[in-house]
């Protein structure tokens, strides 16, 4: 890492120099497009844990007769990562949990670079990284590898933050996503490819725990998950979940279109307490039918399914929408 940073402020210097790391090849993305909790902290912390990091790709651009700079074609967020890194321009997130290398645990939550202790220093300079340097090739062959190299489906964040949960939990939301009750609900198959059904599952247990914060994935994943984690609580709220979930499976007599993904924590949450207060479930079954056939009228809800849908205060609000229902069954 120590001669690639090397190479990158050379590369920054308004002399051609030699083997010098260029940002600004025409057809690479800008740096800055990684955001410090989601990317540039967990990267940091991979290379203190000492994973494999995979190779950066460069092509040799001629200066003058006898000078040739790597031009960057992928990798430029790592690299401009640890050189912002590096050079102390930001500290790693609040969340990020203690490390323990060789029976030390080091608290590194909010340190930047210079902080570091000198052997978690030693870690990222003395990183290998494999640079694979592109020398004979014609414009059409960097375009064509540059779409190879980038065109895998990019994970969604659903997907991605399936590496904060824990084995357990993440065993149990695998479970809760192939219940025939999505079949019944207006979720659609792009949905369930994106991640979406872990979303809702962990909304809809939400729904059921002491406080609400609100649905924005920032919260859920790293507000939420980590609470019920913590407290061991997350068993019994999946089972509250799944409560609702067969009890709707079992009555719901078609596809209900109109309960999308807004209202599909509302009534799993809405049917489980009615089994809970021994309120009539065939009677809040007519009750939702008859709130998927006038959705399209109804201004009421609806008002409350736009701007900020993820916002504590509508997530509130659709919550006492449908217990209002529940209560005068």
């Amino acid at each position: 890492v120590s001669s690639i940073l090397d190479d990158i402020a050379n590369g920054k210097s308004d002399k051609a120099i030699s083997g010098a790391y260029r940002y600004d090849y025409y057809i690479q993305r800008p740096t800055e497009q990684w955001k410090k909790r989601q990317q540039k902290s967990p990267f940091i912390v991979s290379i203190l844990k000492n994973y494999p990091i995979n190779p950066i790709y460069v092509v040799s651009i001629k200066e003058n007769e006898n000078i040739y700079s790597a031009g960057i074609i992928d990798g430029i967020q790592r690299m401009s990562t640890l050189e912002e890194f590096v050079n102390n321009r930001f500290s790693l997130s609040s969340d990020v949990a203690p490390l323990e290398i060789d029976g030390e645990v080091y608290d590194i939550a909010k340190k930047k670079f210079r902080h570091l202790p000198d052997v978690l220093k030693k870690k990222i300079l003395g990183k290998e990284i494999s640079v694979c340097e592109i020398t004979d090739y014609t414009k059409e062959e960097i375009k064509d590898l540059f779409f190879k190299l980038n065109n895998g489906s990019t994970l969604t964040s659903a997907q991605k933050n399936i590496s904060l949960l824990n084995d357990d939990l993440i065993s149990l939301l695998s479970e809760l996503a192939l219940h025939p009750f999505w079949d019944k609900v207006g979720i659609t198959k792009a949905q369930a490819n994106k991640g979406d059904k872990q979303d809702l599952i962990l909304e809809s247990m939400m729904l059921f725990s002491p406080e609400i914060y609100g649905f924005k994935r920032n919260v859920l994943y790293y507000r939420f998950v980590p609470e019920i984690t913590e407290a061991n609580s997350y068993v019994d709220l999946i089972k509250d979940v799944k409560l609702g979930m067969d009890k709707l499976n079992e009555l719901l007599p078609s596809k209900l279109t109109k309960i999308k993904k807004p209202t599909i924590p509302m009534v799993v949450y809405a049917m489980a307490r009615c089994v809970s207060s021994k309120k009539s479930t065939s009677k809040f079954i007519e009750k939702l039918i008859e709130f998927n056939n006038t959705y399209d009228s109804n201004e009421e809800y609806k008002a409350l399914c736009k701007d900020g849908t993820a916002d504590k205060e509508k997530v509130i609000d659709r919550k006492l929408y449908f217990m209002k229902i529940v209560n005068r069954l």
